[in-house]
Formats: structure tokens, sequence, C-alpha cells
């Protein structure tokens, strides 16, 4: 290399020719990078509608409700089928009220005004496991049983 002679690799024929001698395209060369990554990288899937849940099956029904009675009621791990959320009876859990019973309130800490008052059970919330109470002034509250007692 002294005496300012450039070395054969700098030279133009080698950036025109691959290492086994033959001629280099850069434009087959692009194609083969873009074919490589398209490979390794597949586009993403098309959006498609989430599948629907399919239907509880016979495995993962509840032994108990289906004889008529789970005594585990909403803390069941097995699918009651059939069962709304909020029908208490259907999942076994006794209540002394049902919708449409005339309550009165009493034992309330929070909201002594309340005690005393005369209601209308609406609705049973079984994830809260309360009440709600329609009073005759239209308020409604959401009560424990505890705090109720018939008319």
């Amino acid at each position: 290399a002294a005496g300012g002679a450039v070395p054969p690799r700098f030279k133009e024929r080698n950036y025109k020719q691959t290492a086994d001698g033959t001629a280099h395209d850069p434009s087959q060369f692009q194609k083969e990078y873009m074919a490589a990554k398209a490979a390794a990288h597949p586009p993403p899937p098309v959006a498609q509608a989430p599948p629907r849940a399919a239907a509880p099956s016979e495995e993962m029904s509840c032994w108990d409700f289906k004889k008529g009675y789970c005594i585990k009621g909403r803390m069941c791990n097995w699918v009651h089928p059939g069962v709304s959320k909020g029908n208490a009876a259907a999942v076994g859990c006794p209540s002394a009220f049902s919708q449409g019973s005339r309550v009165q309130i009493f034992g309330l800490n929070s909201k002594p005004e309340y005690n005393e008052r005369v209601g209308e059970c609406e609705e049973f919330d079984m994830e809260t496991t309360r009440w709600q109470v329609r009073l005759g002034s239209g308020v409604r509250l959401k009560l424990k049983e505890t705090n109720l007692r018939r008319c």
C-alpha cells in the first residue's frame, strides 16, 4: 500500500463483484432483504370480532346446583346454568325478604334519620349482599338484611 497504491479491496471492481466473483446487483440484494424481513415479521392479522363465549359445558356446571340447591351460592367456583347474577334464590342464598316485601329500617348508625322508616324491597345486590329499599319519599338505600325487619 506504500507509494500511493490502492489496495484491491477498495478498487471500483470490488464493489461490483461478490466474494464468489459474480456481479453484485444492489436491487437484488434489496429484494432478498425485504423477503427475509417479511418472513421474519409477518403482517399483523386482520382484526376480527372476538369469539363468543361458549355456553357452559356439562363439565363446568355445579353438581349440587343440578340436584336443586348449592349451599355455596355466589361463592361457588362452578357454573350455575341459567342463573342471572342477581337471582339470589336460584343460587342458594336464602333470604328473609323478597322483591316487594314491606320492611322497616332499624339500627343505622351512619344515617340515623332513616331509622324506623318503612320502605319496600326492590332488588337484591348479590355482590354487596344488600337490598335496595325504596322509601315512601322516593329515596333509595342499599341496606344489609340485618338492618331490616318485616312490617
